[in-house]
């Protein structure tokens, strides 16, 4: 058989096209890996660099945002569907919740970066891959972001914290106590009003503590009745169950079973009628009382309807006016009820709106209760379940708040530019030139104390006395040891304190022997 110099010629020719072929693709997967390489390379700087961001106006663009955390930009497009003008491809590197562990933290951040660099405008960032769509409402005036949903579910992981502390609910079971103290007694068959109640000799006043400083007894009081009640170290008497204020835990757990609330050293027992914590020589009392929570339930549900936060606010202190912590300024709203187990918070938590704690009693929303709490259900969008006594946390923060008598604290400040060896002053500033005062007695021989007046400048003139200013009212000297007032000098000048020299104070441009 012969075979035509043409068909070799076309074998031939089609072993080198083929050949072409394989070296121009072999080209181009060379030059896509080294792409890829010069790519990763490129990105791996990137993120080196913006892991050292600090601050969220570092934040210029989204793919700053994915590297940052750890996560793989793709791409960014303007769109005008649904109220939204921006939609971010990504892959991001958690899931909202992985093996039980919520992973809020990332979300808030992915949130607010994203939010900064798209200048506030409302935003999808989807998540093709892991089918996640993170749909981020924005308040371009304020310049923050209002809120955001997780394929659809606003307040995704409060719902998820919810749900959990429903079915984990920690329901304490009070037990019995037999009351010991005389003053005790009298105020639980007084049902904790003040009137016909007599302490002692009231000696002053401390963060809002009357101090019956030779009794050892404080009390804090809302509403005319007892809020807070501390037995001290100088008061020797037995409170409940035998036990004082020396008693150890080892005497107490005897007398009273283990502690049903604990940290650290503080434990603590809840009875019928009241709380009662054991902390460094201190019995701290709070009342537990039966409340109704009927007409809260129903604002509750009406609120839920209209969303308006003000007359909500406004009706709930109408019902209850015993609440021990308020503020209602432009940003921030904030009225607790601590013996109730209900604080209302607007733009002061990440979690805004109704919170339930498990001392909380009754009726939540209508007719339902925490038991009735189902993600689903919309009467419950606007509550947040704690499952945590909020009068055990009330407590905690009290003992965490303390002030310490320790000489090793008792620096000038700004407010008072010297110091006395008999009382440690703590300045709080109010705003930019405005203070409040205390006074911790450094060996405990005098009642702890505050002025009545916050304060421009103040400056020790012996051990006792302290004078101090206000700006347009005049000049005072308060004897801590005392707690006597006097008056030096009246006005409307500025009434800067200079210095005092041979009982001379100076001040502004004039001076006045003391």
């Amino acid at each position: 058989m012969v075979i035509s110099k043409s068909k070799i010629l076309t074998k031939k020719n089609i072993i080198i096209f083929s050949i072409i072929v394989l070296l121009f693709l072999i080209t181009i997967v060379v030059i896509s890996i080294s792409k890829n390489i010069s790519e990763q390379k490129r990105l791996e700087k990137e993120q080196e660099r913006v892991k050292q961001y600090t601050a969220l106006d570092d934040f210029k663009t989204m793919e700053e945002v994915a590297l940052y955390l750890n996560s793989k930009f793709i791409k960014q497009e303007t769109v005008d569907e649904d109220n939204i003008q921006d939609k971010v491809y990504m892959e991001l590197s958690v899931k909202p919740v992985e093996n039980e562990v919520s992973n809020q933290g990332f979300y808030e951040k992915l949130t607010q970066y994203s939010a900064k660099v798209l200048n506030y405008n409302n935003f999808n960032i989807v998540d093709s891959k892991n089918k996640i769509i993170v749909t981020v409402i924005c308040d371009k005036t304020a310049q923050m972001v209002g809120t955001y949903y997780i394929n659809g579910v606003q307040n995704y992981f409060e719902k998820l914290e919810n749900k959990k502390n429903v079915e984990t609910l920690n329901n304490i079971e009070e037990i019995d106590v037999t009351i010991n103290s005389d003053e005790l007694k009298n105020i639980v068959n007084n049902q904790w009003k003040i009137e016909n109640i007599n302490l002692g000799s009231e000696e002053s006043i401390y963060k809002g503590y009357n101090i019956y400083f030779d009794e050892g007894i404080e009390t804090k009081v809302i509403q005319k009745k007892f809020f807070n009640i501390i037995f001290n170290n100088k008061y020797n008497k037995k409170i409940v169950n035998d036990l004082t204020t020396s008693s150890t835990q080892e005497q107490i757990i005897a007398k009273l079973g283990e502690p049903q609330f604990k940290v650290g050293n503080l434990i603590g027992y809840k009875s019928k009628s009241m709380y009662i914590f054991f902390y460094n020589n201190q019995v701290s009392i709070y009342r537990n009382e039966e409340f109704d929570t009927e007409k809260i339930a129903q604002l509750i549900n009406i609120y839920n309807q209209d969303n308006n936060i003000v007359d909500f606010y406004n009706k709930v202190k109408e019902i209850w006016n015993d609440y021990d912590k308020y503020n209602n300024s432009k940003d921030n709203i904030l009225i607790q009820y601590t013996l109730k187990g209900l604080s209302l918070e607007f733009n002061s938590s990440s979690k805004n709106g109704i919170i339930i704690y498990n001392n909380y009693k009754g009726k939540v929303c209508g007719d339902l209760t925490i038991n009735d709490y189902s993600q689903e259900n919309e009467a419950f969008k606007n509550i947040y379940i704690e499952n945590e006594d909020l009068v055990f946390k009330t407590e905690m923060e009290r003992i965490n708040t303390q002030d310490s008598n320790s000489k090793m604290y008792n620096n000038p400040t700004n407010a008072t530019t010297n110091i006395s060896n008999s009382f440690r002053v703590i300045a709080t500033k109010v705003n930019e030139n405005i203070y409040g005062i205390r006074f911790v007695s450094l060996d405990s021989t005098y009642p702890n104390s505050e002025l009545r007046d916050y304060i421009s400048k103040g400056i020790w003139l012996n051990e006792n006395e302290f004078v101090y200013s206000v700006s347009g009212r005049g000049i005072y000297i308060y004897n801590a040891k005392d707690r006597i007032y006097k008056t030096i000098v009246t006005g409307r000048d500025s009434f800067n304190i200079k210095k005092i020299e041979k009982n001379i104070l100076y001040y502004d441009e004039t001076k006045i022997n003391l």
